[in-house]
């Protein structure tokens, strides 16, 4: 339960049919397993005491009966503060309906009739037992949850959203549902949109091996989600399905939302015991959140992504009536992505490629290597090229304003960068066109821009893209072009190492990297995403890193690049309240409009002494 994290887990015994002792010997079983695992939350399938496909035999008292002593017995063998939840037949005031006990330290503390029905059951009936309560461990005020009993799911205002309402952080479902051909993979998508649409997460446990197969089939699927991610799924049939949900990013998503929990009267709070502890945590925790990792996924999100910047750009140009774009190519990864989505642009709006006038300006520290491979660029997609060499331009702002020439210090890189804005703004003027802006979202987040210089333009389309993206974009446009000349450039591109370019290549002197400077950018962006836009503590996202980059980057160093990030993102909050416009495509924005809302003088002091003590 460390840092939020409650491990889960859908269990699916293998049953026989009408005999609920042997049924009572192997959900115990599983509860034993669970206990070994740390497991805090266990959900077995709805009926599972009986079996769900027994019929008119639901109105015998003697499986009733039997059905209530194997109740007790589990009770009596969950001694530990693992919730449990087993499904089961009850009669009551005469009518035998479909029930789940929630069971915990040897105690049923509740029994929840199904509120929806089919024959041989009856509703549940509000006043009956209480409806849609609410359990709440006392000791870890995040971990609370709610119970629908399998197609309850489908009534409109179901339990999961009653629960959800009143607080509850995780919705169980005991299910018991057939199954059918090509059906699992579109319930898992509907659960998926729905633990997404509450902020929760959510448990299924399906019926499986020893239900009467006489008209169906029972194929023991479980799932576990977490708004909107499905973290483990499939058929386990004897077995236990076990991931962490967790709970304090939820709360934390919410209160982002502006969701609060409102006064739902029909709930009941039902309070258990807990002892916090330590959870191993087994979710996939993934090394690079921005971008897919299954293939699929992310040929769709690279695709998207040029496609919503297309669409952005073609607005802003629409609405301007400005149909010409001035764009700075460097030949490095961000211009490159800019210089796609423009053309993109053009494409969409039947405008001509050589509308759009890319630039290079080469300086003291530009290499041939990414001067050739912005003009094979530029020739490969059929735009305008200009090069506007800017080295006797600084070295005469160097004579004005008194700076040697030899002073390589940021005066000496950043002259070079606010001098090419100024020729980007100007050839834009000259051509009555707007200037698109090629800094990405890794680079807002760190500061990584020149006040005054790359930090401007007319229109940021790479704004919300990071750089660990950025790549996967261009790498997908190399994979899928048809002209092996662009596919070349693009290759090379990809593999050029990223710089700002910026100091003179003198002997025994190593050319510029940026990552050497500033760290990897592939933790900086699992910071940001984890830390800035999940809310996360430092603690909990060193966590996180050290399991997502195990192998990659020890602790020492995941602590250093954290220490940078965590610095350089307060004290570089002026540059972001200035930063221009540009589309949110990704889950993460740091626009001062409509993204993160901050200060530019807040303190980092409070994230770096949490840091000071993980050293």
């Amino acid at each position: 339960m460390k840092h939020g994290f409650i491990k889960a887990a859908a269990a699916a015994p293998a049953i026989r049919t009408a005999d609920p002792g042997f049924n009572a010997g192997g959900i115990i079983s599983l509860i034993r397993q669970a206990e070994g695992e740390g497991v805090d939350l266990l959900v077995f399938p709805e009926l599972c005491i009986t079996g769900s496909t027994c019929g008119d035999l639901f109105f015998y008292p003697s499986l009733l009966e039997g059905a209530e002593q194997a109740l007790l017995k589990i009770a009596a063998a969950n001694a530990s503060q693992m919730a449990v939840i087993v499904g089961l037949p009850i009669e009551t005031d005469g009518a035998v309906r479909n029930a789940a006990a929630v069971l915990q330290s040897g105690r049923i503390l509740r029994i929840l009739p199904k509120l929806s029905a089919a024959h041989p059951f009856q509703p549940g009936e509000a006043g009956l037992l209480p409806a849609c309560p609410v359990f709440r461990a006392t000791e870890l005020p995040g971990f609370t949850f709610g119970v629908e009993i399998g197609d309850d799911f489908f009534i409109p205002c179901s339990p999961a959203v009653r629960c959800v309402e009143a607080g509850a952080s995780i919705i169980v479902n005991p299910w018991a549902g057939p199954g059918r051909v090509l059906s699992q993979a579109q319930e898992r998508q509907t659960l998926a949109a729905h633990s997404e649409r509450l902020i929760c997460g959510y448990v299924r446990a399906s019926a499986g091996d020893g239900e009467s197969t006489t008209d169906l089939v029972f194929r023991g699927g479980g799932l576990i989600a977490e708004a909107g991610r499905i973290l483990t799924c499939g058929e386990k049939s004897g077995k236990l399905l076990i991931s962490e949900i967790d709970v304090d990013g939820l709360q934390w998503a919410r209160k982002k939302r502006g969701l609060r929990r409102q006064s739902a009267q029909v709930n009941v709070w039902c309070d258990f015991h807990i002892q916090p502890r330590d959870t191993e945590l087994t979710r996939p925790i993934a090394a690079f959140p921005f971008v897919p990792e299954d293939e699929k996924a992310r040929l769709r999100c690279c695709e998207e992504v040029l496609d919503m910047q297309a669409r952005a750009l073609g607005q802003r140009l629409a609405h301007t009536g400005v149909f010409r774009t001035v764009i700075g190519l460097s030949g490095g990864l961000d211009s490159t992505l800019a210089l796609l989505a423009a053309v993109r642009t053009m494409d969409r709006l039947n405008k001509p490629r050589d509308s759009i006038v890319a630039v290079t300006m080469p300086c003291f520290g530009t290499t041939e290597r990414t001067r050739d491979n912005a003009e094979l660029l530029a020739d490969a997609l059929g735009v305008q090229l200009r090069t506007v060499d800017i080295s006797n331009a600084v070295l005469q702002h160097f004579s004005d304003i008194g700076h040697a020439k030899d002073n390589y210090n940021t005066v000496y890189e950043n002259a070079q960068a606010r001098e090419r804005v100024q020729v980007l703004m100007d050839i834009a003027n000259q051509v009555n066109g707007l200037v698109v802006g090629t800094g990405d979202l890794s680079e807002l987040a760190l500061g990584w821009c020149t006040y005054g210089g790359d930090h401007l333009s007319m229109y940021a389309v790479n704004a919300s893209i990071p750089k660990t993206l950025v790549r996967e974009v261009v790498a997908f446009t190399a994979e899928a072009c048809e002209d092996p000349d662009l596919a070349a450039v693009l290759a090379d591109i990809l593999d050029t190492p990223v710089s700002p370019e910026l100091l003179p290549l003198e002997e025994g002197r190593q050319p510029q990297e940026t990552e050497s400077l500033i760290g990897p950018y592939a933790l900086h962006d699992f910071f940001l995403w984890y830390g800035i836009g999940q809310g996360h503590p430092p603690e909990k996202v060193l966590r996180l890193a050290e399991r997502a980059f195990q192998g990659t980057y020890t602790r020492t160093v995941i602590l250093r690049w954290m220490r940078v990030f965590y610095t350089r993102f307060f004290s570089q909050q002026f540059k972001r309240s200035m930063s221009p416009d540009g589309p949110g495509i990704t889950a993460v924005s740091l626009s001062p409009r409509y993204g993160l809302r901050m200060p530019s003088d807040a303190s980092a002091q409070v994230w770096l002494r949490e840091l000071d003590t993980l050293s």
